[in-house]
């Protein structure tokens, strides 16, 4: 599948979004049906700085193909030092994506 919002996301957006993304959504109980939720994660990404249309993080973060290989392949340098050993053992880098796209794939 071919990502078209790549373009409105600069790297680091990109970075911060998933990191956000995955440490909110492994480490506290949300319900993804509160729409407030969504508006305090656009504020973040307001207050930091970073594109706060919530359209262009529905599908992978934003991120294409391409950076989703490159996501798995680092996974173990950038993202396990900050997972605990539990966590490590368990994480699925396409179990965690395919539960944020349906989330954020009924963002309108």
């Amino acid at each position: 599948m071919k990502n078209n919002t790549m373009q409105y996301l600069n790297p680091r957006e990109k970075e911060v979004v998933a990191r956000l993304a995955y440490e909110k959504v492994s480490k506290e109980k949300f319900d993804f049906k509160d729409r407030e939720l969504f508006s305090l994660f656009k504020k973040k990404l307001e207050e930091d700085g970073f594109d706060a249309d919530l359209k262009k993080y529905r599908i992978n973060l934003g991120r294409s193909d391409k950076e989703i290989q490159e996501m798995k392949a680092r996974v173990e340098d950038k993202l396990f030092p900050v997972l605990t050993v539990e966590e490590q053992k368990s994480f699925d880098m396409q179990k965690t994506l395919d539960e944020l796209n349906k989330i954020f794939g009924d963002i309108r």
